[in-house]
């Protein structure tokens, strides 16, 4: 059973926390696939895609910055049926006018890599 904690400040999401109630632990991000998978760089592939398409992203190179593979750029994220939602705050990948961003990442996408035993594992059908 998953629980989510977010806590809002002003108008950011600065922290969203994954709590896992049956082990009574608050996940990571890590903690969704498999050790030593590639999960930052697969994840900031689609989320850097996704975002392109968008008239406002990439207009500068601090937005750019902002989606590349690293932990402090995908701290915001939440699980959800279809989908890992990744949530980048007001101006990180886009001006301040465009509000928070939302990336939802298909399990399709990342099923080679998600941990089967994991949180998410059950939303993951081998074929």
């Amino acid at each position: 059973i998953l629980i989510i904690i977010f806590f809002r400040v002003e108008t950011s999401l600065k922290n969203l926390m994954t709590a896992d109630i049956s082990t009574d632990r608050i996940l990571t991000l890590a903690d969704l696939f498999k050790p030593g998978a590639p999960y930052l760089q697969v994840i900031s592939d689609y989320c850097i895609r996704d975002l392109q398409e968008k008239k406002e992203f990439f207009l500068y190179d601090k937005f750019q910055d902002a989606a590349l593979a690293k932990p402090e750029n995908y701290a915001v994220w939440n699980i959800t049926p279809k989908g890992l939602l990744i949530i980048f705050n007001e101006y990180t990948v886009a001006p301040y006018s465009s509000g928070t961003q939302y990336v939802l990442v298909p399990y399709e996408m990342l099923k080679k890599i998600i941990d089967p035993q994991g949180a998410i594992g059950e939303y993951v059908i081998e074929n």
